[in-house]
C-alpha cells in the first residue's frame, strides 16, 4: 500500500483538512505511540492509512486495535479477518479485544451500545497507559448526528458542541471531514473496508437520524456537515471562555471553607452556570442536568440547597456555598432501594406507609381516584408467570427500560430524563420487575415496557394499582 502520486493528489484537499485538525489542537506530539480504534470500516481504515501514511512526517508510532464485539456472529469474525490483514500489509502489529457485549450488558443492565461504548474505551485506557495517545474516527457526519439527538432530546451549548476534538488523551483526527469525504479517500488509495449491517437498521434512534433527518436537512444546506463542525468549534471556543471566567470567579470567591455566596451571585448566568458544573467536577458519579443548575442557581442566588445524582448537594448557606455527601432522608431499615413487595391480588405496604392496592379489573376502569397507573398484560399466561416472580421496588443501579414501539433499551435513569421526571421524583416511581432482573416491566405513571404493551386485546388483562393513604 505504498502511496500513488496520482491518487494521493486527488485526496490531498482531503488530507490537508485532517492536517490541520491534528494541529489545531496538537494532537501528536513527536514521540507519541497513538492507539488507534480499528474497526474495518471505511472512517477507521481512512484514519489508520493517514497516520500509518504520516507516521513518519509527525514523528509517532502506530499500534491498532480491534474490538470484537461477538454481536453479528460470522460478520463480526468477518470485521476482524479485515483488520487482521489489512494491518498485515501495512506492516503494523494489531491488538485485539473479543468481548460478549450482549452478555455483559445483560449483566449489567445497560444498553448494547453503552456496553459496548464502555468495552472499547477501557480496551483504548488500558492499550495507550498513562502516556499513550487515543485516535478514534469519528466524522463531522458523526458530530452532525450527535448535535441533532442532543438538541432533539434537549441540550446547551456542550451538548450543541457535540463530538469534542480532544478530551484528555483522546483525539479525533477525522472531526473536520464527512463520511462521504472518508469513502472518496478510500476510493483514492484503492482501499477496501467493511460495512456493518446493524447500521441501516432503522430501530436504532441514530440510524434514523442518519437515514431520515440527515437526508432532509442536507437538500437545505448541501455542505451541512461543514456548518455544524464550524458551529461545534466556535461554540467550543466560547465556552471554553465561560469556563475561564467560572475558575477566575471561584478564585475570587474562595473562603477557608467553600465559596462566598455574595460574590458568586453578581456573576451573570452564563458564568454561574459553569461555575456549578465547576463545583461539582471531579466527584465520581455525578451527572448534571438543566434542572440540578437552575436549581443550584437560584440557591446561590439566594440560599438552599439541591441534591444531584451521584450522593452529592450543593449547600447555600449564609455567606457560604459549598458541596457535600447528600443528606436526603431515608425510611429507617434498608433504605427505598432495597425495598420490595410480591405482585399479588390485595394490599401492600411502601415504605412511607402509603398503601397500594392491587386488583384484576379485566378491561373495565374501576375509575378509582387515586390510581396510579394501569398494567396491560398481552395474555392470561404472561400476567401469571409475572405474578409468581414479580416484584414491586424502586429504582436500583442498573435498571433499565424498553420503551414502547421504539425498538432500543434505555438505562432508567436516562428514560427517566427524557421524559422529563423531575430527578427528586425519580427514586419515588413505583416499578415492576421480575426478581432479581434489572429490566423494568413497568412505570407509575408511564404504563408498560415494550413487550407487555402487545398482544391481542381481546386476550389481554388488566391490573389496577390504587394508591391509598397511610392507615393511622
Amino acid at each position: 500500500m505504498n502511496k500513488a502520486p496520482v491518487k494521493a493528489a486527488e485526496a490531498a484537499g482531503i488530507e490537508e483538512k485532517i492536517h490541520q485538525q491534528i494541529c489545531r489542537y496538537a494532537m501528536l506530539p513527536v514521540g507519541s505511540c497513538v492507539v488507534v480504534g480499528f474497526s474495518g470500516g471505511a472512517d477507521s481504515t481512512c484514519l489508520l492509512h493517514f497516520l500509518w501514511n504520516h507516521r513518519e512526517d509527525y514523528g509517532i508510532s502506530l499500534l491498532p486495535l480491534h474490538v470484537n464485539h461477538l454481536l453479528r456472529g460470522e460478520e463480526s469474525f468477518r470485521d476482524q479477518r479485515f483488520a487482521e490483514d489489512f494491518c498485515s500489509r501495512l506492516g503494523l502489529p494489531l491488538r485485539i479485544v473479543a468481548e460478549d457485549v450482549g452478555r455483559l450488558a445483560r449483566e449489567k443492565g445497560m444498553s448494547l451500545e453503552e456496553c459496548g461504548r464502555i468495552v472499547r474505551y477501557t480496551a483504548f485506557r488500558q492499550a495507550a497507559g498513562e502516556t499513550g495517545k487515543i485516535a478514534t474516527a469519528h466524522t463531522a457526519s458523526d458530530l452532525t448526528e450527535t448535535v441533532l439527538f442532543h438538541l432533539a432530546k434537549g441540550t446547551g451549548t456542550q451538548g450543541l458542541i457535540g463530538i469534542p476534538a480532544v478530551r484528555g488523551n483522546i483525539l479525533r483526527p477525522l472531526l473536520g471531514i464527512s463520511r462521504q469525504e472518508v469513502e472518496q479517500y478510500c476510493r483514492c488509495y484503492g482501499l477496501d473496508f467493511v460495512t456493518d449491517s446493524t447500521n441501516a437498521l432503522p430501530e436504532y434512534d441514530r440510524n434514523r437520524l442518519r437515514l431520515e433527518a440527515v437526508p432532509v436537512l442536507r437538500a437545505l444546506n448541501p455542505r451541512l456537515e461543514e456548518s455544524v463542525f464550524r458551529m461545534s468549534l466556535h461554540l467550543a471556543q466560547d465556552q471554553q471562555f465561560l469556563i475561564s471566567l467560572a475558575e477566575k470567579a471561584l478564585a475570587n470567591a474562595r473562603l477557608p471553607y467553600g465559596w462566598s455566596r455574595l460574590k458568586l451571585a453578581e456573576e451573570l448566568e452564563p458564568v454561574l452556570s459553569r461555575v456549578v458544573s465547576l463545583l461539582f467536577k471531579g466527584e465520581e458519579g455525578v451527572r448534571l442536568d438543566a434542572w440540578h443548575i437552575e436549581k443550584a442557581i437560584a440557591c446561590i442566588r439566594g440560599e438552599g440547597a439541591v441534591d444531584v445524582p451521584g450522593n452529592r448537594r450543593l449547600v447555600a448557606k449564609g455567606n457560604r456555598v459549598f458541596v457535600e455527601v447528600s443528606r436526603k432522608k431515608q425510611i429507617p431499615g434498608e433504605g427505598n432501594s432495597c425495598w420490595e413487595a410480591p405482585l399479588r391480588q390485595g394490599k401492600a405496604v411502601l415504605p412511607d406507609g402509603t398503601q397500594v392496592v392491587l386488583e384484576e379489573a379485566g378491561h373495565k376502569n374501576p375509575n378509582s381516584a387515586g390510581k396510579i397507573n394501569n398494567l396491560l398484560f398481552n395474555n392470561r399466561d404472561l400476567y401469571d408467570t409475572i405474578r409468581c416472580n414479580g416484584i414491586l421496588r424502586y429504582r436500583r443501579q442498573g435498571d433499565f427500560f424498553r420503551p414502547p414501539g421504539r425498538g432500543v433499551t434505555k438505562p432508567l435513569g436516562k428514560f427517566f430524563g427524557e421524559q422529563g421526571i423531575p430527578p427528586e421524583e425519580r427514586d419515588t416511581r413505583l416499578l415492576l420487575a421480575e426478581k432479581g432482573s434489572s429490566q423494568i416491566l413497568w412505570i407509575q405513571g408511564i404504563g408498560p415496557c415494550d413487550a407487555l404493551s402487545k398482544g391481542k386485546e381481546t386476550e389481554a388483562i388488566s391490573v389496577w394499582i390504587t394508591q391509598k393513604p397511610a392507615e393511622s
